[in-house]
């Protein structure tokens, strides 16, 4: 895997080496977008979430992708679910792909990555769901711990600390 970087307008995408000339290709081809100043990061993890207040101690779920660590903090699991679940392939022809967008960057997935994701997660969404809501109460509590100072005042932004798609279902 290998993180990509264009110029301010486009987000960096993680994608695999097998997929490095079509995402190329099409990111130069719809934004005249120039060259990407690619970094390897074959030896450390992916990470993907949707941004927002987390504590520092919070969950990440871990899969193997193609012998890389894709991690996902356990309260964005679902929502990165559904929206994997929904997407529309992309593809110039040449390849086909996956991308799940995420607050700094872009995860772009092959076919058979996307498939693993959806294995591994499908059938835990309850226990997900069930992990990030006590990681909520976390979050919660530590916010009233902090606003017991008379000096300081935090909100909680309920609706933000729960998966965005659970409520559809």
């Amino acid at each position: 895997m290998k993180l990509y970087f264009w110029d301010n307008t486009i987000k960096p995408h993680w994608l695999p080496d097998s997929l490095e000339a079509a995402i190329c290709d099409d990111i130069s081809e719809r934004f005249r977008a120039p060259a990407a100043q690619v970094i390897p990061r074959d030896d450390e993890p992916f990470r993907i979430d949707r941004g927002g207040p987390m504590l520092m101690s919070a969950e990440w779920i871990s899969v193997d992708l193609e012998g890389t660590p894709f991690e996902v903090p356990v309260r964005d699991v679902e929502d990165f679910y559904w929206e994997l679940k929904a997407a529309r392939r992309g593809g110039t022809g040449r390849k086909t792909y996956y991308k799940m967008h995420g607050w700094l960057h872009v995860v772009v997935l092959t076919p058979e990555m996307r498939e693993t994701l959806l294995a591994a997660w499908g059938g835990r969404i309850q226990e997900y769901r069930d992990r990030a809501s006590a990681e909520a109460d976390k979050f919660v509590h530590a916010v009233a711990e902090i606003n017991k100072h008379p000096n300081i005042r935090l909100s909680t932004p309920q609706k933000n600390l729960a998966p965005a798609k659970s409520e559809l279902n």
